[in-house]
């Protein structure tokens, strides 16, 4: 999402074509109030509300304290660094709203992913 919103990011044109070729095939866009969990008091919060705004990606609502809870337990299950938390926290919820992948750039996120039988993407890799 952060590629989305800064313009200076490296990886920013091939998200907007991603997302151009993702409203051409009519692909459900979405995401949760994890990433503006994340991306609280960062430098990008509101870039990052106003892209999801932008281009029209449907913000989901999920119980953030259930969610950090397990994803806590799968931290200690699996021997995970604390510091995956936030992905462990995006797994599970694109899980709980039935996400058929994440989109992501985070080459750790997409080997935890996985690990939970959810598939993970760059977005160059759906443009294929």
């Amino acid at each position: 999402m952060i590629a989305l919103a800064e313009p200076d990011d490296i990886h920013h044109a091939e998200v907007v074509r991603f997302i151009r070729e993702a409203r051409r095939r009519k692909w459900t866009l979405i995401t949760s109030n994890v990433l503006l969990e994340e991306m609280r008091g960062q430098r990008s919060e509101r870039k990052v509300l106003e892209t999801i705004r932008k281009y029209s990606i449907k913000l989901h609502t999920l119980h953030l304290k259930s969610i950090e809870r397990r994803a806590r337990e799968h931290i200690l299950k699996r021997r995970l660094s604390v510091k995956r938390l936030f992905d462990i926290m995006h797994i599970l919820a694109a899980k709980k709203l039935n996400a058929e992948y994440i989109v992501t750039y985070d080459t750790k996120l997409k080997r935890i992913a996985r690990k939970f039988k959810l598939k993970a993407y760059r977005p160059g890799e759906l443009l294929q």
